[in-house]
């Protein structure tokens, strides 16, 4: 329930501080008073968006806040989300340059909000009923009364998994059939590229071999005279080794110079041996170089139409082969997934079935459920019928909600066919029909917290007083908040609120204050619009 709504800076109330109590709680007021106001701030607590057209003009910001209670079922809500699990929660609002959201001082997001208090807490406007006009909405009061909640998930998990299933399915099929109409000109590339067997880094080292070749003669004749030179030295070190060998015998001070000039005489014997090496193993010109040349246009071809290096053209080579290959065994995973999708097919439309018959049955009770409400908001005779209308069980029928479509069928004069609600009921009508359908819903729901924001426009006269018996009775088992401009529904309420504009330095100001049993007395009588009115209203009250 309810207990505390506190507002500041919203629209036009500078500040607000209400107490609720259990039961059956009213709030009425002039035209303009600003009634809807504090429906418009319950609602930005449970989930609907706001904006800065909310604030208060010279305000910097707006703040909602309301104390909740909602027992265990609320502790265990809270806990499944993360939050610390408590009976009692406190929702706070800010609307500035960027709205936040709180429950019990943690920071949350909307739908995080309208989890939490779906089913729990029940808001319904005086434009609501609009929404029996939309088949989604109709499907959803059938599945709400149904209890079908956990079956039309498991409907949903499986319709995803079958759409998947099917998209991967098709998918692979169409690639198939682009690549068998492809494999003549994918054997070609394949045989193009291997009968070539180009080699990692192949051409970079052709590149190498064929600037070597270019320069052969330059390359031999430089190295041959270098030889010849060191050759020339090493016969001039080979008499100083001589001399300097018979001068170490006589003086063993020129022992460090002999060793190092052994040193240097055997590293340039060994350079002039490995210079000799590399000269015999130089290539001879013939026609190795025209090979070169020709090897490297081909693989150039390569590059230019398989990619821009070796590399590019060896990953083509495989990623053409691996093409290939799903020809070869793109067949057999074909199958394979055409043996899970008909899995999945089977699965989903199962539950599709069972899902169509579960909701026919609840179809049955809501009907029956709802023309008992409606003959206790004076449309007695008014016929009413929850019909479903399911596709034939075939995969090609089958949509997020399965294969039901729902219409209410309403006829409100006895002898009249019946027809689609919103063909034939009136502004009153619909307002009755959606109030016992939100009344017959929510009683399966366990809600503990119904907001009635006019939802009685459209209607006078007895059926107000009707409509004010039900929510009266309906409060027996939740606290029921409702704006009415009703006098018989506000004098069969347990507590009873007015809303008050009232003009401050040129400022609207809204107020809500409790009336007092002679305050509501006089409220009653406003409402009435007569002067004379005081004993009539006296008279509401006390009966």
């Amino acid at each position: 329930m309810l207990q505390e709504l506190r507002l500041k800076d919203f629209v036009i109330i500078r500040e607000a501080h209400i107490s609720f109590k259990p039961g059956f709680t009213v709030l009425t007021g002039e035209t303009g008073a600003g009634k809807s106001i504090f429906m418009q701030a319950l609602g930005l607590l449970l989930g609907r968006r706001g904006g800065p057209h909310l604030i208060r003009p010279g305000a910097e910001a707006a703040v909602v806040e309301a104390v909740f209670f909602g027992g265990q079922t609320l502790a265990k809500r809270l806990e499944a989300m993360g939050l610390e699990p408590c009976e009692e929660m406190i929702l706070r609002r800010v609307i500035a340059s960027k709205s936040r959201l709180y429950i019990n001082g943690s920071p949350v997001n909307l739908q995080m909000v309208s989890r939490l208090t779906q089913g729990l807490i029940l808001l319904a406007s005086q434009h609501e009923h609009q929404t029996l006009a939309r088949p989604e909405d109709r499907l959803k009061i059938l599945d709400q009364y149904g209890g079908l909640k956990d079956l039309v998930l498991a409907y949903q998990r499986a319709f995803e998994e079958y759409r998947r299933s099917l998209a991967a399915y098709e998918d692979l099929a169409q690639r198939l059939g682009q690549l068998e109409r492809e494999r003549d000109f994918l054997r070609f590339q394949i045989q193009e590229i291997e009968s070539l067997n180009p080699q990692p880094g192949e051409d970079k080292a052709l590149m190498e071999e064929r600037s070597l070749l270019r320069n052969l003669h330059k390359l031999q004749r430089l190295v041959g005279e270098g030889v010849g030179q060191i050759n020339s030295a090493l016969e001039g070190l080979s008499w100083a080794r001589k001399n300097l060998s018979e001068a170490q015998a006589l003086d063993a001070r020129m022992n460090e110079m002999v060793s190092r000039l052994e040193d240097i005489f055997y590293e340039l014997e060994d350079i002039s041996f490995g210079l000799q090496d590399y000269l015999s193993q130089l290539p001879h010109e013939g026609d190795k170089l025209e090979e070169i040349e020709s090897r490297l246009a081909e693989l150039e071809r390569l590059k230019r139409k398989y990619g821009g290096s070796l590399d590019d053209v060896l990953a083509q080579l495989k990623e053409l082969k691996e093409m290939y290959d799903q020809l070869e065994y793109g067949e057999e995973e074909l199958e394979k997934r055409k043996q899970e999708l008909d899995h999945k097919t089977k699965e989903t439309l199962a539950l599709a079935r069972t899902l169509s018959e579960r909701r026919k049955e609840a179809a049955q009770g809501l009907s029956k459920a709802v023309r008992e409400r409606l003959s206790q908001l004076g449309l007695k005779g008014t016929r009413f019928l929850v019909e479903v209308r399911s596709a034939s069980l075939a995969a090609d029928n089958l949509g997020p909600q399965g294969l039901d479509q729902v219409e209410f069928m309403v006829a409100t004069n006895p002898q009249a066919p019946l027809r689609p609600l919103s063909m034939v009921a009136s502004g009153g009508e619909l307002s009755r029909i959606f109030l016992a359908l939100k009344v017959v819903v929510a009683r399966d729901q366990e809600a503990q917290l119904f907001l009635f924001d006019e939802i009685d426009a459209g209607i006078g006269g007895l059926t107000a007083s009707k409509v004010g018996a039900l929510l009266r009775e309906l409060a027996q088992k939740a606290q029921v908040i409702c704006i009415t401009h009703l006098p018989q529904i506000a004098a069969l309420a347990d507590h009873h609120l007015v809303v008050e504009k009232r003009i401050e330095e040129g400022e609207a100001l809204t107020q809500v204050r409790v009336l007092s049993q002679q305050e509501r007395v006089q409220e009653i009588a406003r409402m009435l619009g007569q002067e004379d009115a005081q004993e009539l209203a006296q008279k509401m009250l006390q009966s």
